[in-house]
């Protein structure tokens, strides 16, 4: 009989779905939970059909008849959360963001944070509770820049035990990109992609893109593409060579990014939230590196430990500061090698953690 897992989220992401992809691939039979949407909403045209979508949970015993909980993020920990904590039922966390590192500061090149909010202090509650209880290891990052990150500035020297496991791609996705011919061999054009969300024009936010929009459409010979989640971007600045794109669906992104010669993960440095990048893998990152696309990012350790180093794209301090000559020199030392582990590789070590329950 296979042991059932159940994922619980408080609306759909992806992380989740790539989550279910890989327990049911390694035999388990999958269930889902959310609390704020129907699954369908964010999950456009994905085949679904390897889990169970639960509607409601009414109470404790609704979970009893699973044999493992993951719960992604410690984001939407709730009151049933901490109630299955407590009678010890058989939880994992997989932690991809955190409400207590919203506050980080940058001083003396070195992170800092000031105060913490009661969501914050409820996620370091919930690390401490899993520690004292022999279960730290049950606790999955998304990246080591996050997880390292919390160590040291809660001097947590125990999350060192925790696995992390990148936010890339199902090896089935892998498997089945066909990669399109290049704009540029066209119209002789640099085509730069962003896909993901975006604020609007007035708010102090690191996707605020509309001011870098502007630097980089100065060029004639660059044109961007923008593949928007949430904001159109109808306030932004209008030009010619800004191509607001259709939706695409998230398992069809990466073969749709190969068409263009550049990702653009450089986000905005003036924004009042901007640290959370110096911690952050965003996903694209795996996007980019997939679709074999040189990647534009801001100078800040995690991209200059990932991209730089293993040749998949620049840093940038300034917007101002991407010319034809850089991303020409991007493209020359391209390394078209190199590639992340897909989420399978990693289906021994989650068989090592199930043994701790």
């Amino acid at each position: 009989m296979r042991k059932k897992i159940v994922l619980y989220q408080s609306s759909p992401r992806i992380r989740l779905y790539k989550y279910s992809k890989l327990f049911s691939n390694m035999g388990y039979d999958i269930s889902c939970f959310y609390v704020d949407q129907d699954f369908s909403l964010n999950y456009d045209d994905l085949d679904l059909s390897h889990f169970k979508e639960i509607k409601r949970i009414n109470n404790l015993n609704d979970f009893l008849k699973f044999d493992y909980i993951f719960v992604i993020d410690l984001v939407c920990i709730r009151g049933v959360i901490q109630k299955l904590i407590k009678y010890n039922l058989n939880i994992n966390f997989l932690v991809g963001d955190v409400w207590m590192l919203r506050n980080l500061q940058y001083k003396n090149s070195k992170l800092q944070i000031k105060n913490i909010n009661n969501l914050g202090k409820n996620e370091l509650q919930i690390i401490k509770y899993m520690y004292d209880n022999n279960k730290i290891k049950n606790i999955i990052f998304t990246g080591k820049y996050l997880r390292n990150s919390i160590k040291n500035l809660f001097n947590l020297d125990y999350l060192d035990n925790c696995l992390y496991i990148p936010n890339s791609h199902i090896l089935e996705w892998r498997k089945n990109i066909q990669f399109k011919k290049k704009l540029s061999e066209h119209d002789n054009k640099i085509h730069i992609v962003y896909p993901g969300g975006i604020t609007r024009k007035h708010e102090n936010h690191l996707r605020n893109f509309n001011l870098i929009f502007e630097q980089l459409s100065k060029n004639e010979d660059i044109v961007i593409h923008v593949y928007t989640t949430d904001w159109d971007g109808s306030d932004y600045i209008k030009r010619k060579n800004i191509i607001y794109e259709n939706r695409c669906p998230i398992h069809l992104l990466i073969e749709e990014l190969t068409q263009y010669d550049f990702g653009l993960m450089f986000y905005n440095t003036e924004a009042i939230n901007f640290n959370y990048i110096r911690i952050s893998e965003p996903n694209k990152l795996y996007d980019f590196c997939e679709a074999k696309l040189p990647i534009i990012c801001n100078n800040v350790l995690p991209f200059r430990e990932i991209v730089e180093k293993n040749k998949i794209g620049l840093c940038f301090d300034k917007i101002e500061d991407i010319t034809k000559k850089k991303l020409n020199e991007m493209k020359l030392n391209y390394n078209y090698n190199y590639s992340f582990p897909s989420y399978d590789d990693y289906e021994n070590d989650i068989k090592e953690i199930l043994k701790n329950h």
